[in-house]
């Protein structure tokens, strides 16, 4: 079946998100979301040979997690294209050898997963995102318990004295003007913890028709951006993924699937502005 032809703004948008993803895959190897993201972008643009490097690659980072039956699954994959390829033989074979081998690391990584999404749901009992994640900096000795109590106060006076019409103010942004850690260590640890991907979204340019794809108040408040959507896959970015409404709001007006991606206060915020012409 010939696939639909392609707009000139649609293919620059495809090509933009490779550019982006590409650099993502080089300083996130193991992303596998991301890594997905790319594969899909290639074959929209009929790059078949690309579609098939980024399959390996994210065949050897299931590997590296010792989750080793999704990388057979992968590597199968790949033989229904191209059924000779010769790494693919090799690395199946080996793959035999190591399924008992890791079956300890296998354990670890689902253990890390559990605690990540333990990490996540534990935030569906605030009401509000920023005392989601103060809790969450707290339980990881990043915030005390005596400056949790005026960050939550600081916030608060901030978000009230701030107008609908303006991105909020983020309570990373807040922690680090107090000195208590930086913005590169609080997005490094949510990352770390939660295994969402951290995504550079300064550099992205983003397609207007969809980041409008949610209310202009709900991602003021919530500072959250659809910035692309890849297939049926919607991707968001989020300097809170501890802010558990939002993540069921754009879950559920979301066509598809969601992959949410952790960014910085600054760039979001910038990102807000200039697609609302908010003057600074």
């Amino acid at each position: 079946m010939a696939k639909p032809k392609r707009s000139s703004a649609e293919y620059e948008q495809l090509l933009q998100t490779v550019q982006m993803f590409e650099v993502i895959a080089e300083t996130q190897p193991n992303d596998i979301q991301s890594l997905e993201i790319l594969k899909e972008a290639y074959l929209n643009l009929d790059r078949d040979g690309d579609a098939v490097v980024v399959a390996k690659k994210i065949a050897q980072a299931y590997v590296s997690l010792g989750q080793l039956s999704s990388a057979i699954l992968e590597y199968e994959g790949i033989l229904q294209r191209a059924p000779d390829d010769p790494d693919c033989l090799a690395a199946l074979g080996e793959l035999e050898g190591k399924m008992t081998g890791l079956s300890v690391g296998s354990a670890e990584i689902v253990a890390g997963k559990v605690a990540a999404e333990q990490a996540l749901a534990d935030a569906e009992q605030f009401e509000d995102g920023n005392e989601a994640l103060l809790k969450f900096f707290q339980e990881q000795q990043l915030v005390t318990e005596k400056d949790a109590k005026t960050l939550l106060a600081g916030i608060s006076a901030a978000v009230a004295q701030t107008s609908p019409e303006r991105p909020a103010p983020s309570l990373i942004a807040l922690i680090s003007e107090r000195g208590i850690a930086s913005e590169e260590k609080c997005l490094g640890l949510i990352a770390e913890k939660t295994r969402i991907p951290f995504l550079p979204l300064g550099s992205y340019e983003i397609e207007s028709g969809r980041a409008q794809s949610l209310a202009k108040e709900f991602k003021l408040k919530h500072l959250v951006l659809p910035f692309d959507q890849i297939s049926k896959t919607l991707l968001v970015a989020t300097v809170n993924p501890f802010d558990a409404l939002a993540k069921r709001r754009v879950e559920k007006e979301a066509e598809g699937r969601v992959q949410w991606y952790v960014t910085s206060p600054f760039d979001i915020t910038k990102q807000l502005k200039d697609l609302y012409h908010i003057l600074t």
